[in-house]
């Protein structure tokens, strides 16, 4: 139990009290309590423990800090210690609260993104992520839609689930790499659930340029979207030529 009252110059006595409900302390032996090593009577360090140290220890630190200590009890009827101690009102630090959702930076191109993912759960997920930059994303269901999206359409990126119906990730990859033009060449990240070794090595032999596993954080998800757009525009800053220059 705790308590406080206010004394001059803004200076605040708490005080503490520790009730129990043991065997009680009879009133001859109590002003000895807070003496080093002394005893309440022969049997106390035999059936519970002995005051030991603690008591005189805790009178020294409480007289320190401006207090006292004591105890009232009679045998029979357990013991309150308490003690006092003095100090001055804090000033309650102003703390900024952490933002419920981390900062995201914006950055500076959008892109134009394919989104190819059967679930409707995580292309909500994704349309959401892709929203909060500022890229606009199309999305499809399966590989299938997805080769048609990418033939008729121009896309900076495209993100692939490796397993949709009608046409998987990496025949889509394929079909998508077997076109004419510069639609052939987009980048395409795979999504995948498998975490198996080696994974991510079959996705880039079927012509796939970057991995992400599912789940995923935002982080990470940002971090694979932020890569393959400058790599696409560091490829529109430095056009290849016929001839390789």
């Amino acid at each position: 139990m705790a308590s406080y009252r206010e004394l001059a110059d803004e200076i605040i006595e708490l005080r503490f009290e520790v009730i129990d409900s043991g065997i009680g302390i009879p009133l001859d032996v109590q002003k000895n309590l807070f003496t080093p090593f002394t005893q309440a009577d022969s049997s106390v360090s035999r059936n519970y423990g002995g005051t030991g140290l603690g008591l005189a220890i805790s009178k020294q630190l409480s007289a320190r800090m401006g207090g006292e200590i004591g105890v009232h009890s009679e045998p029979g009827h357990g013991a309150t210690f308490w003690f006092t101690v003095q100090c001055r009102r804090g000033e309650v630090p102003t703390v900024a609260a952490p933002s419920v959702q981390p900062a995201l930076e914006e950055t500076a191109r959008k892109l134009n993104i394919l989104v190819a993912e059967d679930s409707p759960i995580i292309r909500t997920l994704i349309g959401k992520l892709l929203k909060r930059r500022g890229h606009v994303a199309t999305m499809v269901v399966n590989g299938k839609l997805a080769v048609d999206a990418v033939r008729d359409g121009l896309y900076d990126l495209v993100l692939m689930d490796m397993h949709m119906p009608e046409m998987d990730g990496m025949t889509a990859t394929a079909a998508i790499r077997r076109l004419s033009g510069p639609m052939s060449l987009v980048p395409i990240v795979a999504l995948t659930g498998e975490a198996t070794d080696g994974q991510r090595e079959i996705c880039l032999a079927t012509g796939m340029t970057d991995y992400l596993s599912k789940p995923f954080e935002a982080a990470d998800f940002y971090a694979v979207i932020d890569r393959q757009g400058a790599a696409t525009a560091d490829s529109d800053a430095h056009p290849v030529t016929a001839d390789g220059a």
